[in-house]
């Protein structure tokens, strides 16, 4: 990230969670091509008719078929529609999963190369510095060919195309209905969190020596590397 970013995630203590439909990414968030949607839609249409002729146990079916399509078709569009709110509603921290330095992900992930700056975490104590959230899960995302797949209605979220398997990104993901803006900040134990700080191979001798100023001016006891 950049050496500003960094900064303030030290200063407001916290990790910052982008909503999802602010991503470059357009797929973000898919479920699957747009030229394959009739098949996606005929899937779930069966499912939902299926569904509505099939009710629980002690209810009677009582619909003609002319019913079970206009109730299954406005499933299909809630359906829909849920995807929308879920883009907006939907926030998302990123990390890369890696056992080395990553000379890609250095330059995609900093606008200025030599004030970039790497914190090196696991996913324990990631978990741990967000205090255990129930709320808030973690894992790995699945790269797919969406020529050949779809992602699942509830997992849309941890599948990206083949394209960005470079990445090889493991989120941290939030749903919250109710704040409007572009992003948020989680209260996050950087004590826990921050395991190693790296500066950017290119960075020059006194940026190091900048970074630890800055990590002890905010209690961070992790020297630089």
């Amino acid at each position: 990230t950049d050496f500003t970013k960094y900064v303030s995630m030290l200063s407001t203590k916290g990790l910052y969670f982008a909503r999802a439909d602010c991503f470059q990414d357009t797929f973000e968030g898919a479920k699957g091509l747009k030229k394959n949607k009739n098949k996606w839609d005929e899937y779930y249409l069966n499912f939902f008719r299926k569904v509505i002729k099939n009710p629980p146990k002690g209810h009677e079916f009582k619909f003609s078929d002319e019913q079970v399509e206009k109730q299954a078709k406005r499933l299909l569009g809630d359906l829909e529609h849920s995807g929308e709110i879920g883009k907006k509603s939907t926030f998302i921290n990123c990390w890369h999963e890696n056992e080395h330095e990553s000379e890609a992900m250095w330059r995609l992930y900093s606008s200025f190369l030599e004030n970039a700056i790497a914190v090196r975490t696991s996913y324990k104590s990631l978990y741990h510095a967000l205090g255990r959230n129930p709320s808030i899960n973690i894992g790995r995302v699945k790269y797919i060919d969406f020529q050949k797949s779809y992602a699942g209605v509830n997992d849309a979220f941890w599948y990206k195309r083949k394209s960005f398997e470079h990445e090889k990104e493991v989120r941290a993901i939030l749903k919250d209905m109710n704040c409007p803006d572009k992003g948020k900040i989680v209260p996050c134990d950087l004590s826990i969190l921050i395991e190693e700080v790296f500066v950017s191979p290119s960075a020059p001798s006194w940026f190091t020596q900048l970074v630890n100023d800055v990590n002890e001016k905010y209690g961070i006891k992790i020297k630089v590397s």
